[in-house]
């Protein structure tokens, strides 16, 4: 593989790693058990609850940025809020991602720069970090 690739395929884990922590989360926070499945319906119902949940915009099925806002105000609606420090921050290391990661990665050719892979690498360890808390 060549340097390029290499980057790309750094990029895409570290973005693809996080968006799967952030719907563990939201599914978790519902009450879902480690090993109960998630059905493509309970995403699309997640999702649907934009409106109620007052969001302004209904997140994309691999919309980091979007589903980490969810997860903050689902939570906030269970009345289990994230301290708000946290959740601003929750949501601040998604859209760092969302800026330089699309689930269409895998089929690219370009060549991220290396303060890109950083910036996703860096907010992907926050989630791996935070995990629990969330």
């Amino acid at each position: 593989m060549q340097q390029g690739g290499a980057r790309l395929a750094a990029l895409y884990f570290f973005g693809y790693a996080a968006e799967m922590r952030i719907k563990s989360a939201y599914f978790r926070a519902i009450g879902g058990t480690p090993n109960q499945s998630i059905l493509p319906g309970d995403r699309e119902r997640a999702r649907d609850e934009w409106r109620r949940l007052q969001m302004t915009r209904r997140p994309g099925p691999h919309d980091i940025a979007g589903w980490a806002e969810l997860l903050v105000r689902k939570r906030a609606d269970l009345l289990i809020a994230y301290p708000t420090a946290f959740g601003t921050t929750l949501i601040d290391q998604a859209t760092t991602i969302a800026l330089r990661w699309i689930e269409t990665l895998r089929y690219r050719s370009n060549t991220p720069y290396l303060h890109e892979i950083a910036a996703v690498r860096e907010a992907s360890l926050w989630f791996q970090t935070h995990y629990a808390r969330m």
